[in-house]
């Protein structure tokens, strides 16, 4: 795969250095910056079902990386990033060398004290290409989803405003023809029903044009919705309803507009998020969904690569639990696939998150992992199974530097398009992390 990362990778950099450097008393913020290194082993590289047609093979691969995060605030702007660039270099060149690079966040700039502001919206990572085959080097690419533009809040009396965005995106593939470009509006009236909840009533319009127009037609999109939000100490609360409708080459279909987002702090150590959606989406606007609800996106996002608008309903149900020495995270996730044309590509996937952490010692800790995923290709009559567990023990020889060792095992059972395999593999990796607020 060509491993040309965006500049906005570059971008994000010279922001978290501007901040990093800045007088300490001058803004808050958090951040952080570390380096890995390492090295790896599996016994089946390319994920295949090991037969004398197409033998697992085994491979060594090293890698160097850099993971980042920032959370600035500041009077006239605020920052939110967090990403990784990763190079992994393979000992017998099975697959060639690659570079993963993933940047998730955002800057806001006030231009008018609570008036007026300008915003950039940034996801990069990488999406699989053939969704019947398992992630490998050579079956993903780069996406990159950059957007920007301004939005403004009008008093319109005491607490009421009019509110509204625009905006321009583009979306960027590596591979595949699939680039487009989106314009965006919204326009609304919100009130300030209580110091920490708001209702308002929303109007919006999006318009997809792909780079290759004659191949595929512009998508539009308009909706009309309701939003109540609430934020205090333990809740931070959403919920938008109301209705969408989308139109592309003469047809059209419409339907209920649902997103809700809801996070809850349980008790001081534990805390629980529900997520729920029903839209007419894009492969686009899935990616930076993903980026969103995924805490760790480092890995390739499952996302079909096609040009066609779906249906897309969603839920997704997580809790932590973190005490001073032992951590819980595990999430549920379903969502349900409908293509307006390609329906054999109609598809429902469920999933089940969990890992567990505990500080053994002041230098000693361990922790066990696992995730299982279910996909149903329901006019096709396929369905494949992916689960994946692992165990880490890692040794802290001070608070910047430390070393983990990882064993993982994957496998895939199949029905129908694709394969099964099975893969193990072993992973040291070095971790330094120099700079934290």
């Amino acid at each position: 795969m060509n491993n040309n990362y965006s500049p906005i990778l570059v971008i994000a950099f010279m922001v978290f250095a501007c901040v990093a450097a800045s007088p300490a008393n001058a803004q808050a913020r958090n951040y952080e910056m570390g380096i890995e290194a390492g090295v790896g082993a599996t016994d089946n590289i390319g994920r295949t079902p090991d037969t004398p047609l197409d033998p697992a093979l085994d491979e060594v691969f090293y890698l160097a990386g850099l993971n980042f995060m920032l959370e600035q605030e500041a009077r006239r702007w605020s920052a939110d990033f967090r990403g990784s660039i990763r190079r992994i270099m393979y000992e017998n060149q099975i697959f060639d060398d690659e570079t993963l690079a993933t940047l998730s966040g955002g800057v806001s700039l006030t231009l008018v004290d609570e008036r007026l502001f300008w915003f950039v919206d940034v996801n990069h990572g990488q999406q699989i290409i053939n969704p019947f085959q398992p992630v490998t080097p050579d079956n993903r690419e780069d996406v990159t989803y950059l957007t920007t533009g301004p939005r403004f809040s009008i008093p319109l009396g005491v607490r009421t405003y009019l509110t509204g965005r625009a905006s321009y995106s583009d979306v960027s593939y590596e591979l595949r023809p699939f680039d487009n470009e989106r314009a965006d509006g919204r326009l609304g009236i919100m009130r300030d029903i209580a110091p920490t909840k708001s209702v308002s009533l929303n109007v919006s319009a999006n318009r997809i044009e792909y780079d290759l127009g004659d191949l595929y037609p512009p998508i539009d999109r308009q909706t009309a919705y309701l939003t109540y939000t609430s934020d205090d100490s333990r809740n931070d609360f959403s919920v938008s309803i109301g209705w969408n409708r989308i139109e592309r080459d003469g047809d059209e279909g419409d339907g209920l507009l649902l997103e809700l987002d809801w996070s809850r702090d349980l008790s001081a150590i534990s805390s629980m998020s529900l997520n729920l959606g029903s839209n007419y989406s894009t492969n686009g606007d899935i990616f930076r969904l993903s980026q969103r609800l995924d805490d760790i996106f480092r890995g390739t996002q499952d996302i079909q690569g096609v040009d066609d608008p779906f249906r897309h309903d969603y839920a997704r149900l997580a809790y932590t639990y973190r005490a001073s020495r032992t951590t819980v995270r595990t999430s549920m996730y379903f969502s349900q696939e409908t293509y307006e044309n390609s329906v054999a590509l109609d598809r429902s996937i469920g999933g089940v998150d969990l890992s567990i952490r505990r500080e053994f010692t002041k230098h000693l800790n361990g922790s066990i992992f696992g995730r299982f995923i279910t996909r149903d290709y329901e006019n096709t009559d396929s369905q494949n199974d992916d689960s994946s567990y692992g165990i880490s023990i890692g040794w802290n020889f001070s608070k910047a530097i430390s070393l983990d060792v990882r064993f993982e095992q994957f496998s895939r059972s199949t029905s129908g398009f694709g394969s099964s395999y099975d893969e193990n593999r072993a992973l040291l990796i070095f971790n330094y992390v120099p700079i934290r607020s």
